[in-house]
């Protein structure tokens, strides 16, 4: 496989005031037209990573460890906005600047950009018309408080596509927009996937939702990676306890009616967390006077399937 588009390597976050560390050691890859999901409850650090990856993390954070892209170690994130790296929030509303109409954000864009402003609204007029919103001069001229979600995120996501990036971070873009429009928001990121060839890295806490479109699955509890796999495998033969309730818990249609599983407690606060496994006190397979005093610092390898578990 060609060198990765973008790596992380020990990289870890940390709360300046307590020096207490809330994503914990992670290293991973992401390949050109490649697809990779991260996944985990909230909580587990999936967005905060992804935050620190484009420098926007709160003042109050640090980040350390390595990252790279295209090869070259990065040492200002901010570097990487927009042309290399771009982001699809979770709420379009807030990602938008409120008091601007779409027309007058494609101008800003532009600008700070150093694109000719005609061409770029030419471009933008087609994104929306490939992503089925008929009348783009109607949304042009609306505020973002005067469209619905589906069409908020549809106009977020093209006006991402603008810039060109080698990357696209997408966090949680389905998870304020009922059903139907979630599953045409992913059927726009499978588009994006299969005719721009752009690599792509999904956040969401459903696995099943991960499961329609990602190539690889990066499983993150409580600031740490727990596994990490082809979806096929993460899926048909998951070996980290997390990862196996995760999939559990999910509802089957096929099968009698039976009760579900669920996960008792909650992920712990990043101030909570012990030398030991991070998963000790909600895991069914934990043995007391190993897990909860001491963590499996490396990553056990099975092929190309990884696990941080004394027991898979």
């Amino acid at each position: 496989m060609n060198s990765p588009l973008l790596k992380l390597s020990n990289f870890s976050i940390v709360h300046k005031e307590t020096n207490k560390t809330i994503v914990r050691d992670i290293s991973f890859e992401v390949h050109e037209n490649e697809v990779v999901g991260i996944i985990g409850e909230s909580g587990s650090g999936k967005s905060l990573t992804m935050l620190s990856i484009l420098g926007i993390i709160p003042d109050s954070l640090k980040a350390v460890g390595e990252m790279y892209f295209e090869g070259q170690k990065i040492e200002d994130p901010r570097d990487l906005r927009g042309k290399k790296i771009s982001m699809i929030f979770q709420d379009p509303l807030t990602a938008l600047n409120p008091v601007l109409k779409i027309i007058d954000q494609i101008n800003l864009i532009s600008k700070s950009n150093k694109m000719e402003y005609s061409s770029t609204l030419d471009e933008f007029k087609k994104l929306l018309i490939s992503m089925k919103i008929q009348n783009p001069e109607r949304v042009l001229k609306s505020f973002p408080h005067q469209l619905s979600g589906g069409m908020l995120q549809r106009v977020a996501i093209a006006l991402v596509l603008l810039l060109k990036p080698k990357l696209i971070i997408a966090d949680e873009p389905t998870t304020s927009l009922d059903v139907t429009v979630q599953k045409e928001i992913i059927g726009i990121i499978k588009k994006i996937k299969t005719t721009e060839g752009k690599s792509i890295i999904f956040v969401t806490h459903d696995i099943m939702l991960a499961k329609e479109l990602v190539d690889r699955i990066i499983v993150m509890y409580a600031g740490e990676i727990m596994e990490i796999g082809s979806t096929n495998n993460i899926i048909e033969s998951p070996l980290h306890p997390y990862t196996k309730l995760l999939i559990d818990s999910v509802p089957r249609v096929d099968s009698k009616p039976e009760r579900l599983t669920f996960l008792q407690g909650r992920v712990p606060h990043f101030s909570e967390i012990a030398n030991g496994c991070v998963f000790f006190n909600r895991c069914p397979i934990a043995e007391i006077g190993r897990c909860d005093i001491s963590k499996p610092n490396t990553q056990r390898k099975y092929d190309t399937h990884s696990v941080k578990c004394f027991f898979a």
